[in-house]
């Protein structure tokens, strides 16, 4: 038998990935956080060679 807590936090993402806005705002927030961390690596290299 799974862990109780483990029982629980499938159901909860089973429930959150059937929701088409939850995904949705799921993933614009994977890019945002994508694009962050480009911006902020591309800065670091630019002052790196400065």
């Amino acid at each position: 038998m799974l862990d109780p807590v483990i029982s629980k936090t499938e159901e909860k993402l089973e429930l959150l990935s059937s929701n088409k806005f939850i995904r949705e705002l799921a993933e614009a927030r994977g890019h945002a956080i994508s694009d962050w961390v480009s911006s902020m690596e591309g800065s670091r290299i630019e002052g790196e060679t400065k």
